[in-house]
């Protein structure tokens, strides 16, 4: 690999871009959400495991059509930024000793969804089922979360405790499409990070798509600076300025270097 000056290096490191800036719902999402205008009534939710599958767990702590206090429950199914629950609504319970779990009905009351815009806001909207209930939205911003976490939405966010220190160096061989190209993969996993990077040289100047299990992941620009030819892609999570954040794990995957199509360099 030819040697970097460091004006090449802020070139490069300027001329990376992302398609959207995208996150994981992890685990770090837990606490309690509410609407700072209608204090009093509010969301706790759980990420939890099932069964080896991520779901979450909403409570919506919230009132009738009456004014008496309503509680409805529901386990969701997590799908990109958002969360869809079907909320249900118990009956028939008694205070302390005196409950009886047979006595207990379980009715659906409806569906929520809850889309997440980043780790502190959201929106929830639902669709009763329920006769005297309406259909509504309304903005959630977070109140609280567990302690010691940091929520990101990225790959170490998500990881957490399994994250131990890891580091990967990856080939990327050239196709044929351009002779001499070549490339490499860079991952690197600590105790309070991740990083990733995809670097690209020797291929024809311009703009070309990282592709990682076939998803594209973000666009190299290849410059020409004084005959070196080369473009760089740098996630990491935490994110820090000037990097995407890593919502991804690249590990296992095929990593794609592509053009119209076109695939210059692969793994």
């Amino acid at each position: 690999m030819k040697i970097k000056t460091y004006i090449f290096i802020i070139l490069i490191s300027l001329s990376a871009s992302v398609l959207a800036q995208n996150f994981i719902i992890t685990k770090s999402f837990t606490g309690s959400w509410f609407d700072p205008n209608k204090s009093g009534q509010g969301f706790l939710i759980e990420i939890i495991n099932t069964n080896g599958q991520k779901q979450a767990l909403a409570t919506w702590y919230t009132y009738d059509t009456a004014g008496n206090q309503l509680w409805l429950i529901g386990v969701g199914t997590i799908q990109q930024q958002q969360i869809t629950f079907e909320m249900r609504l118990t009956e028939g319970g008694a205070f302390g000793n005196a409950h009886d779990p047979n006595n207990i009905s379980s009715t659906v009351w409806g569906d929520v969804t809850l889309a997440f815009s980043n780790c502190n806001t959201a929106t929830a909207s639902w669709s009763p089922v329920l006769a005297g209930f309406g259909a509504g939205s309304m903005p959630l911003t977070r109140l609280t979360q567990i302690n010691n976490l940091n929520c990101t939405g990225g790959l170490f966010d998500e990881l957490g405790d399994t994250a131990n220190v890891d580091e990967l160096r990856i080939i990327l061989n050239s196709t044929g499409l351009a002779a001499g190209a070549s490339g490499q993969a860079k991952y690197r996993q600590r105790s309070d990070r991740i990083d990733f990077s995809v670097e690209a040289e020797d291929v024809p100047v311009g703009a070309y798509d990282l592709l990682i299990g076939g998803d594209n992941k973000g666009s190299i620009n290849v410059v020409d600076n004084a005959g070196i030819i080369q473009g760089e892609i740098e996630f990491r999570d935490p994110v820090e300025p000037g990097k995407i954040l890593l919502d991804f794990d690249p590990r296992g995957q095929l990593i794609e270097v592509a053009q119209g199509g076109q695939v210059f360099l692969t793994s």
